[in-house]
């Protein structure tokens, strides 16, 4: 339902929310008001009202769920985001998920969010703080992001694939004769990527890597 709440005065920043969980909706609308910094001028729970809510007032920041199924010839949460981006350049998209993983945060960033908020783990008064970061023109990007995105923590495709055959249970020998390569190679790419990760052993390796969202929490 698109709700308008009051009309924003000019001395706070203008936010819409697109959120699905009512629960989460009402608490949020609540503590924000009794805040008072950040002045939350329209709510919506589907895209469509969403769509045609921007259509007819633009705010300084959306919020946009990034849990939205796709029905009804609606897009999902992400794509909604590349759609809203390429139409305005000018609002601050932030993403709100229940999920931390490196590819929600890399998927959102990529299609047009200037940042990204694990509503599980952050109170309304640290998503007030983000929207006053990327209102001020900064990214707002979670650290276990940064941490892979950066030089030291970024692993090769082939040594991707290799933590991926690690964790469905492959041995070294058995993953060098699946890529035709060497067990010592394999064995390398492994060293390469504890060194990278900061951890001595392969189990600690695949654990961090689950933890930052570069494998999934099910085993194949």
């Amino acid at each position: 339902m698109n709700t308008a709440l009051h009309k924003s005065s000019d001395s706070k920043v203008k936010v819409h929310i697109l959120e699905n969980d009512n629960l989460f909706l009402g608490m949020f609308r609540k503590t924000i008001n009794d805040l008072g910094e950040i002045e939350l001028t329209t709510t919506y729970n589907t895209i469509a009202e969403c769509r045609e809510g921007l259509a007819a007032e633009m705010p300084d920041v959306l919020l946009l769920d990034i849990n939205l199924s796709a029905r009804d010839g609606e897009s999902d949460g992400l794509t909604f985001c590349s759609e809203i981006r390429d139409l305005y350049h000018d609002l601050k998209i932030i993403m709100l998920s229940g999920y931390g993983e490196y590819t929600y945060i890399k998927r959102s960033l990529d299609n047009g969010a200037n940042g990204y908020i694990c509503k599980t783990n952050s109170s309304v008064e640290e998503i007030v703080v983000g929207i006053k970061t990327v209102v001020g023109g900064d990214k707002l990007i979670p650290l276990d992001f940064i941490m892979l995105e950066s030089k030291e923590f970024r692993f090769t495709n082939r040594e991707m694939q290799v933590l991926s055959y690690l964790y469905e249970g492959l041995t070294q020998e058995e993953i060098g004769r699946l890529l035709n390569r060497a067990k010592y190679t394999i064995k390398r790419h492994v060293e390469n990527m504890k060194e990278k990760a900061g951890v001595k052993k392969t189990s600690r390796l695949l654990s961090e890597a689950v933890r930052l969202g570069m494998l999934p929490l099910s085993r194949p």
